[in-house]
């Protein structure tokens, strides 16, 4: 089994949306369950959603989609906290962590393809969009 594990980001305040994003509907279903439902995430050894802002609605819908949460006691000090928040809460030996922010959902097989070509032999993973890999400007 893969090692390695997703932390799916949703505990910001959305603000600028009026509501949680992880809860807006895409085709009918939260944007949360679209990124919890992708079936490559069965081969990860741990899946944990970060939650803050409106933690039992969204966190409602991580259940649902039969995944671990945590909850990042201080959003408002930004994305660090819940980086490190879902850190502390991953099952132990996990040897990568891909981050999802659930600001994403579309990105879903692509995020999770291996990148290693040219690592020297070490595992590195990165976000890969158009068979390209990294993050395009």
């Amino acid at each position: 089994m893969d090692r390695s594990a997703l932390l799916v980001l949703a505990a910001g305040a959305s603000s600028r949306m009026g509501m949680p994003k992880a809860l807006i509907e895409l085709d009918d279903r939260p944007i949360l369950e679209h990124i919890l439902t992708v079936g490559l995430l069965d081969a990860l050894a741990d899946v944990v959603v970060v939650l803050g802002h409106d933690a039992e609605a969204v966190g409602a819908v991580a259940k649902g989609c039969g995944r671990r949460t945590v909850v990042n006691a201080d959003p408002d000090r930004g994305r660090t906290g819940s980086v490190q928040t879902g850190l502390r809460a991953l099952r132990s030996g996990i040897d990568g962590v891909f981050l999802q922010p659930v600001d994403g959902p579309l990105v879903g097989r692509m995020f999770f393809a291996p990148c290693r070509r040219g690592s020297g032999g070490r595992t590195l993973r990165c976000r890969v969009v158009e068979g390209e890999r990294g993050i395009r400007r």
